[in-house]
Parts: C-alpha cells; structure tokens; sequence
C-alpha cells in the first residue's frame, strides 16, 4: 500500500485525521488506486491530496476519468446557452432535434412523447426516456454496462445509444406525478449533447475546452476522451476496475460517452471547476437556481438518500438513517460509475474529489465523503 501526499499544511489535525481515514480505507477490497482531494474554501486551512491503495505506481497527479461528473460540464454549457439567448430550458428538444432522431424514444401507453419532451426535463432526468447504459435492451437482454464487466470494448455511435433507448420500454411519461417522478438516463444527455452541437455547431470536445477548460487555466490533463485523437501531450487516464479484473480494453466504449462521461480530469483540475461551478464563475447561477426552485428541484434517483436536480446530485442522509437520528446538512455534487466523486458541503465550506476506480463500488464514495466531512 502506498500513500503519496501534497499537502501545505501537513500539521493540522484535519490532515491527520484524513490520512488516517484514507489508509483505512486502502485496507478494504479492492482498493488499488484510491485518490482523494480535500479542500477548504480558504484554501490556508485546508489544502489536502493524497494517495493510496496496493498500486504503488500511482500519484495525486495523475488523470482519471471522472465518468458521470461530465454531466456538470453538459449542464454548465446548457446553462451557457441559455444565459446566451440561444436557448431556454421550456424549449422541447424537437425544436433542435431532427425528428428521426427522436421519433419514438418515448412512447408509452401507446402515445409518443418524444417531440412534447423539453429540456429542462432532460436535465432534471424527469423526462422518462429510458436509460441506454444501465436498462437492458428487449433484443438481447443485455445492457451496456456488461461490456464493462466483460471488459469488451465496442464501437458505439450516438444514434446506436439512442436507438438502443428506443428498443426498451419507459415505465412513466414526462413530468409525471407534476415533475416529482425522475429515472437516471444517460440518454438524456446524450440527447443535450447533441442539442449543444448542433445549436453551438461545435463538437462537445470543442464547447468543453472553449467555454470551460480554457476559461478556468485547467491543465492539458483535462480533456474529452477520444482514444483515435488522444494528443501526445495528455497523460492516459488511469485504468479503473471490475472486482479483480483491470479493464483496459474499453477505449472505444468510454470515447462514446463524449457529453455523459467522458471526460479525463486530475484531483487539481476537479477542484478549481467545482470552485467555478459553484461560485458562478462559468454561468448565471441565480437565474437558474430560480427556475430549478420553480420545477420541483429534488427527486430520488436511487436509494432515499441521493436525489438529482438539472445536473446536479444532492446528497443528503434523512434521520431516521442516522444513528442518533440527528440531521447531517446535505452535500452537492455529482459521482460517477467507477466510483469517482466531486461533491461541495455549504455547510462545512468543503469541496471533495476523487476515485476509487471500481465500476463495481459506485455507492462507495458517499460514506466515505461523510467520514471525510467528520475529519474537517
């Protein structure tokens, strides 16, 4: 096991506590590369990284992919758009969209629903279109997610996505129960995806890099993952894991997910943009916290514990799952399938980022962010 630090302030006893929580936690299963970045919002009280696991190659430096943390990149250039006035989030997505894209990728009960859907249902995942990655298909029984499992790399294009979401049954329609009801779907943002190429005539890449990466000074190690345009200049990504088994043969795989979990980023770099997210450094963020506050902003996703908001995950444990049944303030962020994480406590003025770089423990992270929380 090994543990790599870049720390300023090494003497504080949040410092040790952390370490202390992080080598205990590289003591679990299946715990090779664990990365974890823990900053103060005055950075001088807290300022901490820190490595480990049984991989001894590993450091605080190196890129990983941040899987489903993109979707606050997608949500951030949606936002843009509309702060723009190219766009609003009552637009349908047929307004965008040519209609064999979207012609029956949600029809239920007998009526389709697909040019009625609008965007601000994409975003708030209540759009009921079915998920490509985690529904199984009616053809084969099988879902995306197996690849992985399987470590099978495919070739998938955007349209193979959205006609495989077409191929499984939605089980609400839009809105339902007034906006209450959500069904995480990666469709939907493949669909914002390609609404923010089309309106913006810019790859997601391009629009990523043109209106947040650049802006924000992150480093070449942040990019959207393309295996056929991997820059000699960027650093690989990290492998993640499947229990035992390593998956180094899903290139093709990740490069599809340009606009919901693609993108390659460092503990560094997940910082400052969680800092500008936050802070309204990339958009408006009174202008859309209204309009969230005016949609119903939280529905489960989940488990009880974890809910989701145009892009955003909220995190927060109800009482009665408490041991003393006392209130924990919630945590806003998002996490990704190989159980990576970049989550904000208001309460505790906390940004936090990381892996564990195991598609089998994508809960992992949200206890382990409580006992971080308990060590600042």
């Amino acid at each position: 096991m090994k543990s790599s630090t870049s720390t300023p302030n090494q003497g504080t006893d949040s410092v040790k506590k952390l370490e202390s929580l992080l080598q205990a936690e590289a003591k679990k299963k299946n715990s090779r590369r664990i990365l974890l970045g823990v900053q103060s919002r005055d950075k001088s009280k807290l300022d901490f990284r820190q490595c480990a696991g049984s991989d001894t190659s590993i450091s605080t430096k190196d890129p990983f992919f941040i899987a489903s943390q993109t979707k606050l990149m997608t949500s951030t250039v949606i936002f843009q758009l509309v702060d723009e006035g190219k766009m609003s989030l009552d637009d349908c997505m047929a307004q965008y969209l040519p209609a064999e894209m979207i012609d029956k990728i949600h029809v239920y009960k007998g009526k389709d629903y697909s040019s009625e859907i609008k965007i601000h249902e994409l975003l708030h995942q209540t759009s009921g279109i079915p998920d490509y990655f985690l529904q199984k298909d009616k053809t084969t029984g099988a879902c995306v997610l197996d690849s992985f499992h399987a470590n099978e790399d495919h070739e998938w294009t955007r349209m193979d996505y959205l006609n495989r979401a077409k191929q499984i049954t939605p089980v609400f329609e839009p809105s339902a129960k007034g906006g209450k009801r959500s069904l995480y779907s990666d469709t939907n943002w493949q669909l914002l995806g390609e609404i923010i190429e089309r309106v913006t005539e810019k790859s997601i890449a391009e629009n990523f890099q043109e209106r947040i990466f650049q802006p924000l000074g992150l480093s070449a190690d942040t990019y959207v993952f393309d295996i056929n345009k991997l820059a000699k200049d960027r650093t690989p990504p990290m492998n993640f894991f499947y229990k035992e088994k390593e998956l180094d043969n899903v290139g093709k795989i990740m490069s599809s997910f340009q606009p919901d979990g693609a993108v390659v980023s460092t503990m560094d770099d997940m910082l400052v943009f969680l800092r500008a997210y936050f802070d309204g450094k990339l958009f408006d963020n009174k202008k859309h916290q209204q309009h969230e506050e005016n949609q119903t902003q939280w529905n489960t996703v989940f488990v009880p514990p974890l809910q989701y908001g145009y892009g955003l995950m909220r995190f927060k444990l109800p009482k009665w799952m408490t041991l003393y049944c006392f209130d924990i303030p919630p945590i806003y962020g998002h996490s990704g399938a190989n159980a990576s994480f970049s989550f904000y406590s208001p309460d505790k003025e906390v940004f936090m980022v990381g892996t564990f770089n195991q598609i089998d423990q994508e809960s992992r992270p949200f206890e382990f962010m409580l006992k971080v929380l308990g060590c600042v």
